[in-house]
Protein backbone atom coordinates (compact mmCIF):
# COMPACT_ATOMS: atom_id res chain seq x y z
CA UNK A 1 0.00 0.00 0.00
CA UNK A 2 1.32 3.37 -1.02
CA UNK A 3 0.32 7.17 -0.33
CA UNK A 4 1.14 10.22 -2.06
CA UNK A 5 0.20 13.74 0.47
CA UNK A 6 -0.73 16.59 -1.86
CA UNK A 7 0.37 19.77 -0.57
CA UNK A 8 0.26 23.49 -1.27
CA UNK A 9 1.55 27.10 0.46
CA UNK A 10 -1.58 28.58 -0.97
CA UNK A 11 -5.61 27.35 -0.14
CA UNK A 12 -6.50 27.46 -3.59
CA UNK A 13 -3.75 25.82 -5.70
CA UNK A 14 -5.33 23.21 -6.67
CA UNK A 15 -4.67 20.30 -4.51
CA UNK A 16 -8.07 18.56 -4.39
CA UNK A 17 -8.22 19.27 -8.13
CA UNK A 18 -4.90 17.60 -8.45
CA UNK A 19 -6.20 14.86 -6.25
CA UNK A 20 -9.81 13.96 -7.85
CA UNK A 21 -7.43 13.98 -11.36
CA UNK A 22 -5.08 10.92 -9.57
CA UNK A 23 -8.24 9.41 -8.24
CA UNK A 24 -9.87 9.02 -11.41
CA UNK A 25 -6.48 7.86 -13.45
CA UNK A 26 -5.93 5.22 -10.57
CA UNK A 27 -9.19 3.88 -10.72
CA UNK A 28 -8.99 3.32 -14.50
CA UNK A 29 -6.19 1.38 -13.68
CA UNK A 30 -8.16 -0.76 -11.58
CA UNK A 31 -6.08 0.70 -8.40
CA UNK A 32 -8.46 1.00 -4.75
CA UNK A 33 -8.26 4.28 -3.70
CA UNK A 34 -8.49 5.25 0.01
CA UNK A 35 -9.20 9.28 1.08
CA UNK A 36 -8.09 11.46 4.17
CA UNK A 37 -7.25 14.88 4.92
CA UNK A 38 -5.27 14.30 8.42
CA UNK A 39 -6.32 18.22 9.41
CA UNK A 40 -8.93 20.22 8.60
CA UNK A 41 -9.29 23.60 9.57
CA UNK A 42 -12.55 25.07 7.96
CA UNK A 43 -15.44 22.27 7.17
CA UNK A 44 -15.49 19.17 5.64
CA UNK A 45 -16.13 19.98 1.92
CA UNK A 46 -13.16 18.54 0.42
CA UNK A 47 -13.69 15.29 2.60
CA UNK A 48 -17.25 14.63 1.57
CA UNK A 49 -16.27 15.57 -1.81
CA UNK A 50 -13.79 12.83 -2.53
CA UNK A 51 -16.21 10.09 -0.26
CA UNK A 52 -18.64 10.87 -2.71
CA UNK A 53 -16.64 10.56 -5.69
CA UNK A 54 -14.28 7.42 -4.49
CA UNK A 55 -17.63 5.77 -2.89
CA UNK A 56 -15.84 5.86 0.48
CA UNK A 57 -17.84 4.47 3.38
CA UNK A 58 -15.51 6.18 6.15
CA UNK A 59 -17.35 8.48 8.49
CA UNK A 60 -15.87 12.29 7.66
CA UNK A 61 -14.28 12.22 11.16
CA UNK A 62 -12.00 9.56 10.46
CA UNK A 63 -11.22 10.89 6.86
CA UNK A 64 -10.83 14.23 8.19
CA UNK A 65 -9.82 13.03 12.11
CA UNK A 66 -8.11 16.60 13.05
CA UNK A 67 -10.37 19.43 13.53
CA UNK A 68 -7.87 23.03 13.90
CA UNK A 69 -11.50 24.43 14.95
CA UNK A 70 -12.59 22.48 17.67
CA UNK A 71 -9.18 20.80 18.92
CA UNK A 72 -6.71 22.59 21.65
CA UNK A 73 -2.80 21.19 21.43
CA UNK A 74 -1.90 17.79 22.38
CA UNK A 75 -0.10 14.69 22.09
CA UNK A 76 -3.07 12.54 21.08
CA UNK A 77 -3.78 13.94 17.76
CA UNK A 78 -0.96 12.78 15.87
CA UNK A 79 -1.80 9.34 17.18
CA UNK A 80 -5.78 9.93 16.22
CA UNK A 81 -4.01 10.58 12.61
CA UNK A 82 -2.53 7.31 11.99
CA UNK A 83 -5.22 5.17 13.56
CA UNK A 84 -7.67 7.11 11.17
CA UNK A 85 -4.68 6.61 8.10
CA UNK A 86 -4.95 3.00 9.17
CA UNK A 87 -8.42 2.79 9.06
CA UNK A 88 -8.50 4.47 5.92
CA UNK A 89 -5.77 2.50 3.58
CA UNK A 90 -7.47 -0.90 5.35
CA UNK A 91 -7.30 -3.23 1.79
CA UNK A 92 -6.59 -0.16 -0.41
CA UNK A 93 -3.97 -0.30 -2.74
CA UNK A 94 -3.41 3.73 -2.61
CA UNK A 95 -4.13 6.89 0.13
CA UNK A 96 -4.98 9.98 -0.64
CA UNK A 97 -4.06 11.78 2.01
CA UNK A 98 -4.67 16.03 1.03
CA UNK A 99 -3.09 18.76 3.09
CA UNK A 100 -4.36 21.94 4.37
CA UNK A 101 -4.25 25.10 3.37
CA UNK A 102 -0.17 26.21 3.52
CA UNK A 103 2.78 23.87 4.64
CA UNK A 104 2.07 25.26 8.30
CA UNK A 105 -1.16 24.57 9.11
CA UNK A 106 -1.20 22.29 11.71
CA UNK A 107 1.80 23.03 13.01
CA UNK A 108 0.45 24.14 16.55
CA UNK A 109 -0.86 20.85 17.18
CA UNK A 110 2.22 19.24 15.67
CA UNK A 111 1.11 18.27 12.48
CA UNK A 112 2.44 20.22 9.92
CA UNK A 113 2.77 19.15 6.38
CA UNK A 114 6.37 18.22 6.60
CA UNK A 115 5.07 16.07 10.21
CA UNK A 116 2.27 14.65 8.33
CA UNK A 117 3.69 13.30 5.53
CA UNK A 118 6.54 11.89 7.63
CA UNK A 119 4.48 9.87 9.44
CA UNK A 120 2.31 8.85 6.65
CA UNK A 121 5.76 7.57 4.98
CA UNK A 122 4.07 9.42 1.73
CA UNK A 123 5.37 10.50 -1.33
CA UNK A 124 4.81 14.30 -1.09
CA UNK A 125 3.31 16.15 -4.18
CA UNK A 126 3.35 19.80 -3.97
CA UNK A 127 0.38 21.80 -5.79
CA UNK A 128 1.36 25.18 -6.42
CA UNK A 129 -0.47 28.16 -8.26
CA UNK A 130 1.38 29.78 -11.01
CA UNK A 131 2.43 33.60 -10.29
CA UNK A 132 5.18 33.91 -13.20
CA UNK A 133 8.77 33.75 -12.30
CA UNK A 134 8.05 34.03 -8.66
CA UNK A 135 6.85 30.25 -9.10
CA UNK A 136 10.45 29.23 -8.92
CA UNK A 137 11.06 31.32 -5.38
CA UNK A 138 7.95 30.07 -3.98
CA UNK A 139 8.94 26.75 -4.83
CA UNK A 140 12.28 26.52 -3.30
CA UNK A 141 11.12 27.93 -0.11
CA UNK A 142 8.43 25.12 -0.25
CA UNK A 143 11.58 22.87 -1.11
CA UNK A 144 12.92 23.84 2.20
CA UNK A 145 10.23 23.37 4.50
CA UNK A 146 9.84 19.87 2.84
CA UNK A 147 13.04 18.44 2.28
CA UNK A 148 13.55 14.93 1.43
CA UNK A 149 10.25 14.44 1.30
CA UNK A 150 9.49 16.35 -1.43
CA UNK A 151 8.55 13.79 -4.70
CA UNK A 152 7.43 16.74 -7.11
CA UNK A 153 5.19 19.78 -8.13
CA UNK A 154 2.28 20.44 -10.31
CA UNK A 155 2.57 24.04 -11.48
CA UNK A 156 -0.89 24.52 -11.56
CA UNK A 157 -3.17 27.55 -13.28
CA UNK A 158 -1.39 28.78 -15.92
CA UNK A 159 -2.54 31.42 -17.90
CA UNK A 160 -2.48 30.74 -22.04
CA UNK A 161 -0.42 33.19 -22.41
CA UNK A 162 2.34 31.93 -20.16
CA UNK A 163 2.33 28.97 -21.01
CA UNK A 164 5.12 28.89 -23.19
CA UNK A 165 7.04 30.77 -20.18
CA UNK A 166 6.11 28.53 -17.41
CA UNK A 167 7.86 25.63 -19.85
CA UNK A 168 10.64 27.37 -21.15
CA UNK A 169 11.88 29.39 -17.97
CA UNK A 170 10.13 27.62 -14.35
CA UNK A 171 10.26 24.31 -15.24
CA UNK A 172 14.10 24.33 -16.36
CA UNK A 173 15.00 26.58 -13.60
CA UNK A 174 13.45 24.39 -10.87
CA UNK A 175 14.90 21.57 -12.40
CA UNK A 176 17.95 22.44 -12.33
CA UNK A 177 17.43 22.82 -8.89
CA UNK A 178 16.59 18.78 -8.67
CA UNK A 179 12.81 19.38 -8.12
CA UNK A 180 11.16 17.02 -10.30
CA UNK A 181 8.58 19.29 -12.46
CA UNK A 182 4.91 16.87 -12.69
CA UNK A 183 3.26 18.78 -14.71
CA UNK A 184 2.23 22.26 -15.76
CA UNK A 185 -1.49 22.72 -15.86
CA UNK A 186 -3.52 25.63 -17.91
CA UNK A 187 -5.82 27.80 -16.25
CA UNK A 188 -9.43 26.66 -16.69
CA UNK A 189 -12.56 29.04 -15.56
CA UNK A 190 -14.80 26.56 -16.06
CA UNK A 191 -12.99 24.73 -12.94
CA UNK A 192 -13.92 28.22 -10.80
CA UNK A 193 -17.24 28.46 -12.27
CA UNK A 194 -19.75 27.83 -9.19
CA UNK A 195 -23.17 25.76 -9.45
CA UNK A 196 -26.11 28.04 -9.14
CA UNK A 197 -27.15 26.30 -6.73
CA UNK A 198 -24.17 27.22 -4.77
CA UNK A 199 -24.69 30.78 -5.21
CA UNK A 200 -27.92 30.23 -4.05
CA UNK A 201 -26.32 29.10 -0.66
CA UNK A 202 -23.80 31.57 -0.20
CA UNK A 203 -26.48 34.00 -0.49
CA UNK A 204 -29.01 32.93 1.79
CA UNK A 205 -31.33 33.32 -1.30
CA UNK A 206 -34.22 31.69 -3.03
CA UNK A 207 -34.86 29.95 -6.09
CA UNK A 208 -38.36 31.01 -7.69
CA UNK A 209 -38.61 29.01 -10.94
CA UNK A 210 -36.66 26.43 -12.39
CA UNK A 211 -35.30 24.79 -9.39
CA UNK A 212 -34.19 21.52 -11.62
CA UNK A 213 -31.69 23.81 -13.29
CA UNK A 214 -29.82 24.85 -10.57
CA UNK A 215 -26.91 22.79 -11.23
CA UNK A 216 -25.93 24.79 -14.08
CA UNK A 217 -22.60 26.50 -14.05
CA UNK A 218 -21.66 29.78 -13.40
CA UNK A 219 -18.57 31.40 -15.34
CA UNK A 220 -18.88 35.19 -15.04
CA UNK A 221 -21.33 37.90 -13.34
CA UNK A 222 -22.51 40.57 -14.89
CA UNK A 223 -24.75 43.46 -13.28
CA UNK A 224 -27.69 45.16 -14.99
CA UNK A 225 -26.58 48.35 -16.96
CA UNK A 226 -28.80 51.36 -17.18
CA UNK A 227 -29.62 52.11 -20.49
CA UNK A 228 -31.46 49.69 -23.16
CA UNK A 229 -29.39 50.08 -25.52
CA UNK A 230 -26.31 49.58 -23.52
CA UNK A 231 -27.93 46.38 -21.54
CA UNK A 232 -28.27 44.57 -24.93
CA UNK A 233 -24.31 44.92 -25.97
CA UNK A 234 -23.78 43.87 -22.70
CA UNK A 235 -25.31 41.10 -21.72
CA UNK A 236 -24.79 39.90 -24.97
CA UNK A 237 -21.01 39.48 -23.93
CA UNK A 238 -20.89 36.16 -22.54
CA UNK A 239 -22.87 33.41 -22.48
CA UNK A 240 -22.91 31.11 -19.03
CA UNK A 241 -23.50 34.20 -16.94
CA UNK A 242 -25.65 35.00 -13.86
CA UNK A 243 -27.23 38.41 -14.40
CA UNK A 244 -28.08 40.88 -11.28
CA UNK A 245 -30.72 42.77 -11.73
CA UNK A 246 -32.64 44.76 -8.86
CA UNK A 247 -36.40 43.90 -8.56
CA UNK A 248 -37.81 47.11 -9.67
CA UNK A 249 -36.49 46.83 -13.21
CA UNK A 250 -38.40 44.34 -15.00
CA UNK A 251 -37.63 45.66 -18.04
CA UNK A 252 -33.50 44.91 -17.75
CA UNK A 253 -34.40 41.46 -16.33
CA UNK A 254 -36.48 41.07 -19.57
CA UNK A 255 -33.45 42.01 -21.52
CA UNK A 256 -30.88 39.50 -19.57
CA UNK A 257 -33.15 37.11 -20.69
CA UNK A 258 -33.41 38.02 -24.48
CA UNK A 259 -30.04 35.92 -24.19
CA UNK A 260 -28.36 33.43 -22.94
CA UNK A 261 -27.55 32.77 -19.25
CA UNK A 262 -27.12 30.51 -16.60
CA UNK A 263 -29.59 32.36 -13.97
CA UNK A 264 -30.94 35.72 -13.55
CA UNK A 265 -30.62 36.72 -9.80
CA UNK A 266 -33.48 39.76 -8.32
CA UNK A 267 -31.66 42.25 -5.94
CA UNK A 268 -34.33 43.24 -3.24
CA UNK A 269 -37.16 41.66 -1.26
CA UNK A 270 -39.48 42.31 -3.77
CA UNK A 271 -41.51 39.73 -6.34
CA UNK A 272 -40.67 39.97 -9.92
CA UNK A 273 -43.06 40.90 -12.37
CA UNK A 274 -44.98 37.75 -13.84
CA UNK A 275 -43.80 38.44 -17.51
CA UNK A 276 -40.23 37.74 -16.35
CA UNK A 277 -41.15 34.67 -14.68
CA UNK A 278 -42.98 33.27 -17.38
CA UNK A 279 -40.51 34.40 -19.58
CA UNK A 280 -37.73 32.62 -17.34
CA UNK A 281 -39.79 29.40 -16.93
CA UNK A 282 -39.80 29.55 -21.33
CA UNK A 283 -36.63 29.42 -21.12
CA UNK A 284 -35.78 27.03 -18.28
CA UNK A 285 -33.58 29.89 -16.66
CA UNK A 286 -33.70 29.79 -13.07
CA UNK A 287 -34.87 33.03 -11.18
CA UNK A 288 -33.26 33.87 -7.57
CA UNK A 289 -34.40 36.29 -5.23
CA UNK A 290 -31.49 37.79 -2.98
CA UNK A 291 -32.31 39.90 -0.20
CA UNK A 292 -29.35 41.94 -0.63
CA UNK A 293 -28.55 45.22 -3.18
CA UNK A 294 -26.77 44.28 -6.22
CA UNK A 295 -22.95 45.59 -5.27
CA UNK A 296 -23.71 43.77 -1.32
CA UNK A 297 -24.85 40.29 -3.83
CA UNK A 298 -21.47 40.70 -5.91
CA UNK A 299 -19.63 41.09 -2.84
CA UNK A 300 -20.81 37.72 -1.44
CA UNK A 301 -20.71 35.76 -4.23
CA UNK A 302 -16.81 36.78 -5.28
CA UNK A 303 -14.75 34.54 -3.28
CA UNK A 304 -16.71 31.37 -5.03
CA UNK A 305 -14.93 32.62 -7.68
CA UNK A 306 -11.68 32.29 -6.47
CA UNK A 307 -12.08 28.87 -5.03
CA UNK A 308 -14.39 27.11 -7.16
CA UNK A 309 -15.99 23.19 -6.12
CA UNK A 310 -14.89 20.84 -9.01
CA UNK A 311 -17.13 17.65 -8.09
CA UNK A 312 -19.54 18.55 -10.79
CA UNK A 313 -19.97 15.66 -13.64
CA UNK A 314 -18.43 18.01 -16.23
CA UNK A 315 -16.05 19.49 -14.28
CA UNK A 316 -14.55 15.54 -13.65
CA UNK A 317 -14.80 15.21 -17.52
CA UNK A 318 -12.61 19.04 -18.06
CA UNK A 319 -10.09 17.40 -15.24
CA UNK A 320 -9.35 14.66 -17.34
CA UNK A 321 -8.69 16.55 -20.13
CA UNK A 322 -6.80 19.13 -18.73
CA UNK A 323 -4.22 16.74 -17.02
CA UNK A 324 -4.04 13.75 -19.89
CA UNK A 325 -0.45 14.41 -21.51
CA UNK A 326 -0.03 17.64 -18.74
CA UNK A 327 0.59 15.11 -15.65
CA UNK A 328 3.20 12.79 -15.87
CA UNK A 329 1.11 9.91 -13.86
CA UNK A 330 3.87 7.39 -14.63
CA UNK A 331 6.54 9.51 -12.19
CA UNK A 332 4.06 9.93 -9.43
CA UNK A 333 3.66 6.11 -10.01
CA UNK A 334 7.06 5.52 -9.83
CA UNK A 335 7.47 7.29 -6.59
CA UNK A 336 4.47 5.62 -5.27
CA UNK A 337 6.44 2.29 -6.06
CA UNK A 338 3.03 1.16 -7.85
CA UNK A 339 3.20 -1.88 -10.51
CA UNK A 340 2.44 -0.12 -13.45
CA UNK A 341 -0.78 -1.22 -15.31
CA UNK A 342 -2.07 -0.94 -19.04
CA UNK A 343 -4.84 1.46 -19.10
Amino acid sequence: MSTVYLCSSDPSAGKTFVAIGLARQLAKLSYSVGYIKPVVASGNGDVQLMKGLLSLSEPDNVMGPVDLGAEEAGSGLAARVEQAYRQVAQGKDVVLAEGGGNLNEGAQVGLSAAQVATKLEAAVVLVVKYIGEATIDSVLVSKRSLGELLSGVVVNNVPAAQESLANKTVVPALEGRQVKVLGVVPQDPVLLAPTVKELVEVLGAEVLCCEDQVGRLVESLLIGAISYEGSRAYFARKTNKAVIAPANRPDMQLWALAGPLSCLIITGRYNPDPTVLANAKAKGVPVVRADKDSVATVEAMQELFVKGSVGQPDKLVRIDALLSGRLDFHSVFSALQLPRRAG
